[in-house]
């Protein structure tokens, strides 16, 4: 490997032209656009949850409908969806600057254009979030990429405050950020940090949120009314839109009852048809990135970058008690392009690894490519939006 990494010129041999990358990404930008413009509404569920705020007293995923309201901002379907619109368009914006500024200078070899494009387009990671449009998800990632930006630029005193301070809001946007991004952020930290005393500090921070997720999780329930007089109140101001299914959540604070609902509704026969089609579908990707992590190690190139990278996976242990099974993988998956871009960002060699394996699959992944067009967003309970 060490061969690959001297002659890393090699993989700068093959110039794709400017025009030709920009013609490909515009064409596949439009076509998934048409594709998915149609299924880019804001369901019923999601357009609930805006409807949550701490009027009558804390309750969990109650923080953006509360800073909504503070601001003047009326709450009803259409403006949610206008405020949805704007929050994906950002996020495809952040998002996009973060997987290509990296490989800027080399964004003309194959391999990473291919992982710019992959990053950009694959059914786990954009298309996925524009599909889910209005989902908290897409605030919480906006400020965990925010976070790793700042961390990139400075680790001081003020820089800390922050983390800490929107690492919290995190968690009370939705409880289960705690392990969405959390660690995708702290692990962040970790790594950049150099001092004993910080590293051990983190390792506590992050026992204090789980704390803190645990009890909002738990103990942040509605109590001012029953379960069905909530939704008569919600459903008298707001209409019909009303998920009873959205407001549940707010009476329910039972860890167990939680698992029993994924064991009913996550782990059927026709999950595992769905959970194969998955398998099938990321397994190459996830080789690629497994071969281009092992060479990195037989490099003894070995640092906290592999926990950060690791940490992508984080939403994976939300499995035993959410059944939004693809959602844990999508989030996954656009976790694990975020962490490897912030890296190759800040390691050459590491970046050379990525160029290298992402070039050798090229075919493979090109097809990967193609099939995410096809196939469209991945789903929250089901595998594909069209397949």
């Amino acid at each position: 490997m060490a061969y690959e990494i001297k002659n890393s010129n090699i993989l700068r041999n093959s110039r794709l032209p400017y025009f030709f990358i920009i013609a490909i990404f515009i064409s596949l930008f439009l076509l998934v656009y048409f594709l998915n413009i149609n299924e880019s509404q804001l369901s019923n569920f999601r357009f609930t949850q805006y409807l949550f705020n701490y009027q009558s007293g804390f309750n969990k995923r109650g923080f953006v409908g509360e800073v909504l309201f503070q601001f003047g901002f009326v709450i009803n379907y259409e403006n949610v969806q206008i405020f949805a619109n704007y929050c994906m368009a950002v996020l495809s914006i952040v998002f996009f600057a973060v997987i290509y500024y990296p490989f800027k200078d080399d964004i003309r070899s194959f391999g990473a254009c291919i992982f710019v494009f992959l990053a950009f387009f694959g059914s786990f990671s954009m298309q996925h979030f524009w599909s889910d449009i209005g989902r908290f998800d897409h605030l919480q990632l906006i400020i965990a990429i925010s976070l790793l930006l700042l961390l990139s630029f400075s680790v001081n005193i003020f820089s800390k405050i922050i983390v800490v301070a929107s690492v919290v809001i995190i968690i009370l946007i939705h409880e289960g950020g705690l392990f969405m991004y959390a660690p995708l952020v702290l692990s962040f930290w970790l790594y950049k940090s150099e001092e004993p005393k910080e590293k051990l500090f983190i390792v506590l921070l992050f026992s204090c949120l789980v704390f803190l997720g645990y009890i909002i999780s738990t103990e942040a329930i509605y109590y001012d009314m029953s379960f069905y007089e909530h939704v008569l109140s919600l459903e008298s101001k707001y209409g019909g839109r009303v998920s009873e299914l959205a407001v549940s959540i707010l009476h329910n604070g039972s860890i167990r009852d939680n698992f029993l609902l994924t064991v009913r509704n996550g782990f059927s026969s026709e999950r595992l048809y769905e959970s194969i089609k998955v398998a099938l579908f990321v397994s190459p990707l996830m080789l690629v990135f497994f071969r281009i992590i092992r060479a990195d190690v037989k490099n003894k190139n070995v640092r906290l970058k592999h926990v950060f990278i690791l940490s992508a996976f984080s939403p994976l242990l939300i499995y035993p008690i959410g059944y939004d099974h693809f959602r844990w993988w999508s989030i996954s998956l656009t976790n694990l392009f975020v962490a490897t871009s912030f890296v190759a960002a800040n390691d050459e060699k590491f970046k050379i690894l990525l160029i290298y394996y992402f070039n050798k699959s090229k075919i493979t992944l090109a097809s990967l490519i193609a099939c995410s067009v096809a196939f469209g967003g991945m789903g929250v309970t089901n595998a594909f939006q069209r397949f």
